[in-house]
């Protein structure tokens, strides 16, 4: 009982490590930004490793950091210090070297101390850290979007001042016109169209400056809401595992069953409910949950390409939902398939369809050139993202995927090849149709998907 209760203990570990993770991308599915904070905030550590790298002998040096080692300028390009961080990261060895490295340097960095030394609390410090650094840039942006508006309002109020003037003149000479007046005027005339010009020239920036201002104001207040979210879901693991703890250490099982078969069904449930925000076997993919279930079916009159077929799921409660991202992004609009917004806003629909169909597993499947394929879980809807290796299709990655699962598992396509290979494992089959129409129906209710 002692080895099931220390694998729980062991999950939770993993689910709050994979949570802290998660912290550090705030700022969106982009690496870019990623990699610039993250190297920007444990800068002190990349001065370091650099350091200890000089020090070693050729031999000594990584191989795949010798690009690193090689480099002599005053800064590390991005991707090398961030190839530099992944090492420190993953190698005690690397990383107790970095460490001499930096207190021979002898600053004070309470993030790059926190980075090297591994303290309880460790990732919670670099990824508030980057946090902060993306809500001081939205804030930054916030300020430059406030001084632009106000110094496009001051010009737009001297332009409209100098036409009205202008119109003055204009009115006054045109009271006792004559020919000299008449060749006055004239020049008068340009001078005041060129002014309205320039204020309907000053609107229009004003008017872009403004939509930059809302932009900015969203961005600061989206980060700070995610921000939000992940450190309570932080604070929830964390009280959880204390519990568990504690429980161990005073001999209190609580709802723990103390029957084998009853063990073993309670440590089942924690690893589903745990999989999507722990890294497991093949870069993080949760792993399956053993056991025979029926197939699921649907209702008699429900169809699977109506929309009451995802509302059924409720009462089913599958396992497992696997998304052909492709195929429903070609259902919403056959133009946005290729668009990274269009699968950044599917990926927020399935948020809420993970929250309806809690504790399932959500796994969208895109396809992709990238060879081996990628997979992460998005940090703010809690989705697993994957895409298929160079060599596969998408369709490929679900039957492998259905097959592997087995019964207790919902594929939805309307491609009729992923169908018809994925139902002969026992998953219930549903069509694109019918869960774009869900999201479509929760929009319109005004339920709120990030």
């Amino acid at each position: 009982m002692s080895t099931r209760v220390a694998r729980s203990v062991f999950m939770f570990s993993s689910w709050e490590y994979a949570i802290g993770r998660c912290l550090v991308n705030l700022s969106g599915d982009a690496m870019a930004p990623f990699d610039r904070r993250y190297v920007a905030v444990l800068g002190a550590v990349v001065e370091a490793g650099r350091a200890a790298l000089r020090e070693m002998d050729g031999d000594e040096v990584p191989a795949r950091l010798q690009r690193v080692a090689r480099s002599t300028g005053k800064g590390l390009p991005a991707p090398l210090a961030s190839s530099l961080l992944a090492e420190i990261d993953a190698s005690d060895w690397l990383r107790d070297k970095v460490i001499a490295s930096y207190e021979a340097m002898g600053r004070d960095d309470p993030v790059a101390e926190a980075f090297l030394r591994r303290g309880d609390d460790w990732w919670m410090v670099v990824s508030g850290a980057m946090a902060d650094a993306a809500g001081a840039e939205s804030a930054a942006r916030l300020a430059a979007a406030k001084g632009e508006v106000a110094s496009l309002q001051r010009r737009l109020k001297a332009a409209k001042q100098r036409e009205r003037e202008l119109g003055g003149r204009i009115g006054d000479l045109e009271a006792g016109r004559s020919g000299a007046a008449e060749e006055r005027v004239a020049p008068l005339r340009q001078a005041a169209d060129r002014e309205r010009r320039r204020a309907d020239d000053a609107e229009e920036r004003l008017a872009a400056a403004r939509e930059e201002l809302a932009r900015a104001a969203k961005g600061l207040a989206d980060v700070e809401e995610r921000q939000r979210l992940l450190y309570e879901r932080f604070s929830r693991t964390r009280a959880e595992r204390s519990e568990l703890e504690r429980r161990l250490a005073t001999g209190d099982r609580g709802a723990i069953p103390s029957d084998p078969a009853g063990i073993a069904r309670w440590l089942d449930d924690a690893a589903r409910i745990l999989a999507p925000y722990r890294e497991g076997e093949e870069g993080g993919r949760p792993a399956a949950v053993a056991g025979d279930r029926a197939p699921l079916q649907l209702p008699p009159g429900v169809r699977p390409d109506d929309r009451e077929a995802i509302e059924a799921l409720r009462q089913l409660g599958p396992r497992w939902v696997l998304v052909d991202g492709h195929n429903v992004l070609g259902a919403i609009d056959h133009r946005s398939i290729g668009d990274a917004a269009a699968r950044r806003n599917l990926i927020a629909g399935l948020g809420l369809l993970a929250r309806t169909l809690a504790p399932a597993s959500i796994v969208v499947v895109f396809d992709s050139a990238l060879g081996g394929g990628r997979e992460a879980v998005d940090a703010a809807s809690g989705i697993t993202v994957r895409f298929s290796p160079a060599a596969s299709a998408a369709d490929d990655v679900l039957a492998e995927e259905a097959e592997e699962l087995g019964p207790g598992t919902v594929v939805i396509s309307n491609d009729r090849g992923v169908r018809e290979r994925t139902a002969p494992a026992g998953a219930l089959v549903l069509w694109s149709d019918a869960l774009v129409a869900w999201l479509s129906e929760a929009r319109r209710e005004g339920v709120t998907t990030v």
